[in-house]
């Protein structure tokens, strides 16, 4: 058995390693920094490190000099995981042995083949040529290389007091600031996804109506529709969509609609469930939740379904009870939802532009109306058109306009 020590910092990287390492041909510790893993290392004695270069708290180089100079593990390979392989890896090789590296991206048997050749080849010791006296930050020096050849050619004007180089190391130091923690949050977020679609069983080119039912059906957990813009996830459980949401606000949008229906100004919170309770302690009904709740849905699907150049994989996790709806959305009402949804939305839009409509009320006036809105309701009345229904209220047109639309969209007028 090879004892395996992952020292990354990247959660998506854990998942991946606990894949590749299942079998008894391995046992696999995980530790988050250079700090953590060393202290792993005196009690695990692994067989070999995987080690990510970028890191808090140490990089990779700080790490592989704590671990062969000051603690004297001379004998342990080292597999140095990089994105820029041959610049950094060949730099490690010529200032210590038993270590190697391998690039991202990698397939889960390049790995392993690699994992295997290097504690295979690995001879005890370090190169005898000589201390390290500096820490050498070899991506940095990397990118700031790369940056200087980009932009050898800036020219700068006579009369200002810079240097070609000053303008370099100001472009540097911006790029560094502004573009590279956005970049790297890019690059982590693309290579979470890429791997859930990669060691995923449940996985497909774009998704659609029949995919989804087919899922909701035989699975619980969570559906994740991405392409290189934008994501969307989707909590299926016992045939149901419990909850969903794009990008990384798990409540914004809904907080947003709800906050626009109602015309209260809610409380942030961070969970579904939250949102829900206090909604309904304001005083609304839980008809209107509902209504804005499949509304809400309908449109995540709609954009999932449209969504260009996607892909989806489903994670089989047991669903946050925080995330969970009253069972509004089930796999057997999905055609409906999503064409009531395109009909309503054409429905509402028509109201922007054609004041000729007549909406006509098809509930009873609901207590969570205001004042406002309760004289709106009553004024459609089958009878009078959008146009008429303006005149009453001055020059508020395009605000009676919207509440004429939520109207419609939680279901207490048609037009």
């Amino acid at each position: 058995m090879i004892k395996v020590l992952a020292v990354d910092d990247s959660p998506t990287m854990h998942r991946l390693f606990k894949m590749i390492f299942s079998t008894d041909e391995y046992e696999l510790r995980l530790a988050d920094n250079g700090e953590e893993g060393l202290r792993i290392v005196k009690e695990f004695s692994p067989d070999l490190i995987l080690l990510d270069f970028i890191m808090p708290k140490m990089n990779g180089f700080q790490f592989c000099k704590i671990l062969r100079e000051d603690y004297g593990f001379n004998e342990i390979p080292v597999l140095l995981i990089t994105s820029k392989a041959e610049d950094v890896g060949d730099k490690f090789i010529e200032k210590f042995k038993c270590i190697d590296y391998i690039a991202k991206p990698f397939q889960p048997d390049e790995l392993i083949e690699k994992v295997n050749e290097v504690v295979n080849k690995c001879e005890n010791g370090v190169q005898d040529d000589g201390e390290i006296d500096q820490l050498l930050d070899i991506e940095a020096k990397s990118f700031e290389d790369n940056v200087e050849h980009q932009f050898a050619d800036v020219k700068v004007e006579q009369n200002k007091e810079y240097s070609s180089s000053s303008v370099v190391d100001e472009i540097i130091s911006k790029v560094e600031k502004d573009v590279l923690p956005t970049l790297r949050k890019s690059i982590e977020k693309f290579l979470k996804f890429e791997t859930g679609y990669m060691i995923s069983d449940i996985k497909g080119e774009s998704i659609n109506i029949e995919k989804l039912t087919d899922i909701m059906t035989k699975f619980d957990g969570e559906l994740t529709v991405f392409n290189n813009e934008i994501d969307y996830h989707f909590y299926v459980s016992g045939g149901y969509i419990s909850y969903c949401y794009k990008g990384d606000d798990k409540v914004e949008d809904f907080f947003e609609l709800l906050q626009d229906v109602t015309g209260t100004c809610l409380l942030e919170v961070d969970n579904f469930v939250s949102l829900y309770a206090q909604v309904r302690n304001l005083g609304f009904e839980d008809s209107l939740i509902k209504r804005c709740f499949i509304f809400y849905v309908a449109n995540m699907l709609c954009e999932a379904f449209d969504l260009s150049g996607s892909r989806y994989y489903v994670d089989l996790i047991d669903v946050d009870d925080n995330f969970k709806s009253k069972n509004w959305v089930s796999y057997s009402d999905l055609d409906k939802v999503v064409s009531d949804f395109k009909e309503e939305k054409v429905e509402i839009n028509k109201i922007i532009y054609d004041e000729n409509l007549v909406p006509q009320r098809i509930t009873e006036q609901p207590d969570s109306l205001k004042a406002f809105e309760v004289r709106l309701f009553e004024l459609c009345d089958g009878k009078r058109t959008v146009g008429e229904i303006l005149r009453f209220f001055g020059n508020n047109r395009q605000y009676v306009k919207n509440i004429i639309g939520t109207l419609v969209l939680t279901g207490y007028l048609k037009i």
